[in-house]
């Protein structure tokens, strides 16, 4: 999850480098980072935190 998250951080920041150059291909790098890795890495994130959740309470 961790590793998902930074791969999603340093693709969305990579895209930023779209916007200097003008450059929409480059700019899409950014894209797969905070539609694609991003919600993958939280659903991850929040499926582990129900299951921890549910440990504690039973």
């Amino acid at each position: 999850m961790r590793a998902l998250l930074v791969i999603s951080a340093v693709l969305a920041l990579a895209g930023l480098a779209g916007v200097v150059l003008g450059d929409m291909q480059v700019r899409l790098i950014g894209v797969v980072g905070y539609v694609l890795c991003f919600p993958v890495a939280a659903a991850m994130l929040a499926l582990r935190f129900h299951r921890e959740g549910r440990a504690v309470a039973g």
